[in-house]
C-alpha cells in the first residue's frame, strides 16, 4: 500500500504541472518549475483543462445515476 506522503507528493506534482500550464507557460517553463528533464514527464503530470475535466466527471456521475438496479427475487432471496 502506498504511503500517504507518496500520494501528497503526486498531488504536488500535478499542481506543479497543471497550474503553470493553465496560466499559459510553455512546456519548458513547466519543466523548470517542476524540475523535470523531459517534456514527457511534465505532460504526464499536467491534468489539462480542469474545467473540462470537472465537466467529464459530472457527466460520468450522471451516467452512473441512470443504472437500473436488478430486480429483487422473492422475500427469501431465492
Amino acid at each position: 500500500m502506498p504511503r500517504p506522503t507518496a500520494f501528497i507528493q503526486a498531488l504536488r506534482r500535478n499542481s506543479a504541472a497543471t497550474d503553470p500550464a493553465a496560466a499559459g507557460l510553455t512546456i519548458e517553463d513547466v519543466m523548470a518549475v517542476g524540475g523535470w528533464k523531459t517534456a514527457a514527464v511534465a505532460r504526464r503530470y499536467n491534468l489539462g483543462n480542469l474545467d473540462a475535466l470537472r465537466a467529464r466527471i459530472v457527466a460520468s456521475r450522471e451516467q452512473l445515476g441512470r443504472v437500473v438496479p436488478l430486480r429483487r427475487q422473492g422475500a427469501g432471496g431465492a
